[in-house]
């Protein structure tokens, strides 16, 4: 890559110094780093520290059908995909004190070696704010996405986060575990994760348009423990899990608002599991089997509230109360099977 508008092509063996140098000098220019069609193969920690504005942006596949997984297969008219060939367990990107950072059209595969793919984290002083991940695909690793370091969570703020139009296909598709991490908003997430969005600490998120298919039924949509310094608030809007997934929640006073919610479980789907101080509300929403697991504590009620939904079994048999400190309200609810109030 040189100064102005060219295009870096893959190498062909090793492009980790190729990228980390075009990094460098984007930092010093117009602060965007374009990438060709191709396989891009890292086998170091790419870093990008201090530096704000950068833009990382790729081309995309010629074939919109090539998407979902597999979507990135060599023999396909792939677009820009980085492939891990480092160390097991390695960080192919690290983001640390870069405000606005953005990756654009790219796909991470971490060949099932890497830890991370993309780590955005901060430093004192120092915070990494209103980064964007848009049309991006991650596959292969025990984490895609990281906000913060989870052996350090005390950091400053991870904030304003816009993540759009994301494929997840890790173990865990997006870990949040900065205690300063919020005001985050996910859109358009295809989830074939075992966790798709796994919020430790932090809160204030904000979940549209949540797809989860598919027969295995231990793949949870969001896990919620949230926490931290901050408010745990977490809203969750037009989601469909299917084959057993669920929702999971349990930690330090937490309000989680669900709306336009599809469970194509079936009947012998999980539950929801809220547990000690967390108030779940959801309207307006599906259920084909049980709705939630309830498990408060003393002095940390779990409370679900169902306002104006079809459920296909009586509502006696979709709650389950775990010990005395759970508690369950519904209001406006159908059962599907009758057509008559619950």
């Amino acid at each position: 890559m040189v100064h102005g508008r060219s295009i870096l092509k893959p190498g062909g063996v090793d492009d980790t110094r190729a990228i980390q140098a075009a990094i460098e000098r984007a930092s010093a220019d117009d602060g965007i780093v374009r990438l060709g069609r191709g396989v891009f193969h890292i086998s170091e920690t790419v870093a990008i520290s201090r530096t704000a504005g950068l833009k990382i942006i790729g081309t995309g596949c010629r074939d919109p059908s090539n998407f979902g997984p597999g979507w990135s297969d060599i023999g396909r008219s792939i677009g820009s995909c980085f492939y891990w060939s480092g160390r097991r367990g390695g960080t192919m990107f690290n983001v640390t004190a870069s405000p606005d950072t953005v990756f654009k059209h790219l796909m991470f595969d971490g060949r099932m070696k890497a830890g991370v793919l993309v780590e955005l984290d901060t430093t004192p002083g120092w915070c990494t704010t209103a980064a964007r991940l848009e049309h991006v695909a991650v596959q292969g690793a025990e984490v895609g996405i990281q906000l913060g370091n989870p052996n350090h969570p005390f950091n400053d703020n991870n904030d304003i986060f816009t993540f759009d139009s994301l494929t997840l296909m890790c173990d865990t598709g997006v870990r949040i575990c900065n205690d300063q991490s919020l005001c985050h908003r996910f859109s358009y997430v295809d989830n074939f994760s075992r966790i798709g969005i796994d919020i430790r600490q932090g809160g204030c998120i904000a979940v549209d348009r949540l797809l989860q298919s598919g027969p295995n039924k231990d793949r949870v949509g969001v896990a919620f423990a949230g926490g931290g310094i901050n408010a745990a608030t977490l809203s969750i809007t037009n989601a469909r899990l299917e084959a057993g997934c669920l929702l999971a929640c349990g930690g330090a006073n937490q309000i989680i608002n669900v709306e336009s919610y599809c469970d194509a479980a079936g009947p012998n789907g999980v539950p929801w599991k809220i547990g000690p101080s967390a108030l779940v509300s959801v309207r307006a929403s599906s259920f084909q089997g049980p709705i939630a697991e309830l498990a408060g504590a003393p002095g940390a009620k779990a409370v679900l509230i169902v306002h104006d939904s079809a459920l296909a079994k009586p509502t006696r048999e979709c709650i389950i109360y775990k010990n005395a400190h759970a508690y369950a309200a519904v209001e406006g609810v159908f059962i599907q099977w009758t057509n008559q109030p619950a």
